[in-house]
Parts: C-alpha cells; sequence; structure tokens
C-alpha cells in the first residue's frame, strides 16, 4: 500500500535526523555537564560516544522503517534477515565505541607512563593497547558469530583447538619468545633508551617487541635479539651503573 512506503520514508528520515541529534547532544550539551567534574574520563566517555550512538540510533530507525514496510507482505526469512543485519550493526558500533576507549586507555596509561614518579613503562603500555584491541576484536566476533549469524561456537573452538595444538608444536621459537617478553616487561631489566650489553650486543635498546629486542650498537648497526635469549641471557645495563 502507498502509505506502507509514506511510513517508511518518514520513518527513516526521523532516524536520520534522530541519529544526528543525539550526536549533537553528546558533543555539545553532554560534554558541557561532563567538564563540571573534576576528572577527564567521563569527557572521554561521552565524547567518543556521539558517531557510535548515532550509527545505533539510525540502524534502529531504519530497521523499524524495514519491519513497517515488509511485515505481512514478505516472507518470514526476509524479515529475520532484516533484523539479522540490524543488530550486526548495533553491535559492530558497540565495539567501534569499545575500541575507542582502548584509545583513551591507551592515552591515560601513555601520561602516567611518562611521569618519572610512576613506575609504568612505555613498553608494557604498547602490550596492554594490542592485548585489549585483540579482546575486543575477540569478543565482538563471538558475540556476533553466536547471537546473530548463528554460528557453532562450540565446533569452531574444537576446531580451534585442533588447530592451536598443531601450531604450538610448529611455532614452539614464537611462544618461547612471547613468554620471554613477559618476563623481560615483568622484571625490567632495561628499558628503551637505555644503554645494555646483551649477548656482545653493546648500545641502546630502541624497542621491546612480542618477539624480539631490538639493540642499536655503538657502530650503528641495528640488532635483534630474541626475547627468550635475552630472559636467559646475562644483562649488563650501563645505563643505570
Amino acid at each position: 500500500a502507498l502509505w506502507r512506503y509514506a511510513l517508511f520514508v518518514l520513518v527513516v528520515l526521523g532516524a536520520l535526523l534522530g541519529g544526528a541529534v543525539v550526536s549533537w547532544f553528546l558533543r555539545h550539551y553532554a560534554t558541557r555537564l561532563t567538564a563540571r567534574t573534576p576528572w577527564n574520563l567521563d569527557d572521554h566517555l561521552v565524547s567518543n560516544a556521539a558517531q557510535p550512538a548515532q550509527l545505533v540510533v539510525q540502524t534502529l530507525g531504519i530497521w523499524l522503517g524495514l519491519m513497517l514496510l515488509v511485515v505481512g507482505s514478505m516472507p518470514i526469512a526476509i524479515v529475520g534477515l532484516c533484523t539479522r543485519l540490524a543488530m550486526t550493526v548495533v553491535a559492530a558500533a558497540v565495539l567501534w565505541y569499545l575500541s575507542r576507549l582502548v584509545d583513551v586507555a591507551d592515552r591515560y596509561l601513555r601520561t602516567l607512563a611518562e611521569r618519572d614518579d610512576n613506575p609504568l613503562d612505555t613498553t608494557v603500555v604498547d602490550v596492554a593497547r594490542r592485548a585489549m584491541r585483540i579482546s575486543v576484536l575477540v569478543i565482538g566476533i563471538v558475540f556476533i558469530g553466536n547471537n546473530l549469524l548463528d554460528w557453532d561456537i562450540t565446533a569452531l573452538l574444537a576446531s580451534a583447538g585442533v588447530v592451536g595444538l598443531a601450531l604450538a608444536f610448529a611455532a614452539q621459537d614464537t611462544i618461547a619468545n612471547f613468554f620471554g617478553t613477559l618476563m623481560v616487561l615483568v622484571d625490567r631489566p632495561f628499558r628503551v633508551g637505555e644503554r645494555v650489553v646483551i649477548d656482545g650486543a653493546d648500545g641502546p635498546v630502541e624497542s621491546i617487541g612480542f618477539c624480539s629486542t631490538r639493540i642499536r650498537t655503538l657502530d650503528g648497526h641495528l640488532v635483534t635479539l630474541p626475547n627468550k635469549s635475552v630472559a636467559n641471557a646475562k644483562i649488563e645495563n650501563v645505563g643505570r651503573r
């Protein structure tokens, strides 16, 4: 019926306008309220929610318009497909917001690491940021697959366990290097920028990665040492003498 098309257009336009209003409210009005508080965390929570909230409102509005248009005239499978697509976009918007919060946490931890009176190291911040991003991604994939796409998560986890076991045998050195990285970060025998002597390599530490540590020797050469060797090596920290 013609009135269904007219209602669909009105609902979609209202959703687009409503999403823009929600984004404007969070950017301009809600941030003024949070600016009155003595801490900055709520400012970042509100300001980073503007675009994801706009996407959620507009997606739900378009989904509502489609439901008013197709319910009763389209097969149930089409209606279910539209609903799943809408919920997938909403879940993606939530993951987008969580990813932005990871950036907020990264900036906050990095600010703490740059203070002289704080023992936190920037290398630990880099590892924590990567771990948080991977965690958000994995949680999002599992949630969307299990609740919206009807994946058999149990079978996937079983398959992942078999594949992971095979990869563990094939990548023993990589796993050993990763645990060596954890030992270096926990024990902290050196920091980035300090001059060290490890296995004959003498120079400042340029970076500490997931699997290796890079040292720029005094004659300009770049030496890459696997972290499993660094964790077991005798380390002479010249920069702390």
